[in-house]
């Protein structure tokens, strides 16, 4: 059996789609990875927009809440998060988990463009730290199963 690998995000809409299917791109033959939200709402067209580039289908996304993977074996659970100061969930998790804050603004009121710019940059953030964790090192961070840490920031450079 698969490891499995839940990314939760505020909405769903976003970052934790973005990411789930990236590891299912990048590690399909390794990992299963799943996606939901504490809140969950619609796909951001703009996520929609951005993995089509990469060749990665999210228009049939449905949002999912996170209850929904009570009972769903969850080998690592990844918190993604656009800001510090964003809710995480509430529960503790007895496998490793950890957060990663995505520091990439996206305002409402900037272009298209520059907003389209901002989804890539967030989608390549993302894959890059899949790569890295789960593709190259195949899994959770070294040491013992945490609750709700902090790692740190992904940041564009």
């Amino acid at each position: 059996m698969k490891p499995t690998v839940l990314f939760v995000c505020k909405d769903n809409s976003a970052l934790s789609p973005i990411a789930a299917a990236v590891l299912m791109k990048l590690g399909s033959h390794s990992f299963e990875a799943y996606s939901a939200g504490i809140h969950p709402l619609f796909i951001e067209p703009l996520a929609v927009e951005v993995m089509a580039e990469i060749g990665v289908d999210l228009s049939q996304h449905r949002p999912r809440s996170v209850r929904e993977f009570i009972s769903t074996p969850i080998n690592h659970l990844i918190f993604i998060s656009s800001s510090e100061t964003d809710e995480e969930p509430s529960f503790a998790v007895a496998f490793p988990s950890s957060t990663w804050i995505v520091e990439e603004p996206c305002p409402k009121i900037d272009s298209f463009e520059s907003r389209l710019e901002s989804f890539r940059r967030k989608r390549n953030l993302l894959s890059a730290r899949i790569h890295s964790q789960f593709v190259l090192r195949g899994g959770a961070e070294p040491g013992p199963a945490t609750i709700w840490h902090r790692e740190q920031k992904m940041t564009q450079h």
